[in-house]
């Protein structure tokens, strides 16, 4: 193998390496974000059930409330509002972490990257670049996703 099919095959292997960090990164973050997202979502609904019965079921709700065991020491409103309170910061602080971590934004940039790199893969396997063009490319397109890193480690990396 002659110096320039090395360097061409040091940077496939470089660019399948961040090919799959990309990837693992976007599956870890989805799952995160999705999971953030369901308990924003559960935890408002179970708030709204809770601060709606009292409303609407008014004095016989909270008879009934008492009925099924809850003392009136606290009175059952109280509790009822107290679990209303607490699914409701849960909910807020779940909204906030997936907003605050920018998730969206940082799947969308990965997976845009991912389709550049896996162009470029096959643009240095077919000869279309050379290998100082492709590492120009690759440099720029890794550019955008500073916040990840490879996760993958080899001799095939150095």
């Amino acid at each position: 193998m002659n110096n320039d099919d090395e360097l061409q095959q040091k940077l496939l292997n470089k660019i399948k390496a961040r090919r799959e960090s990309i990837n693992v990164f976007v599956r870890d973050l989805d799952r995160r974000g999705v999971r953030l997202t369901n308990v924003s979502i559960i935890c408002s609904a179970l708030t709204t059930a809770l601060t709606a019965a009292p409303a609407m079921g008014g004095k016989n709700f909270m008879e009934g409330m008492q009925f099924l065991g809850m003392s009136n020491d606290p009175p059952a409103w109280r509790i009822v509002c107290f679990a209303a309170m607490f699914l409701s910061l849960a909910a807020a602080i779940s909204t906030n972490m997936y907003k605050s971590h920018d998730m969206a934004a940082r799947i969308a940039k990965a997976q845009a990257s991912s389709v550049l790199l896996e162009g470029l893969e096959a643009s240095v396997e077919f000869g279309q670049f050379s290998v100082p063009e492709a590492m120009k490319l690759f440099t720029q397109y890794i550019a955008d996703i500073p916040f990840i890193q490879d996760s993958v480690s080899g001799p095939e990396n150095d």
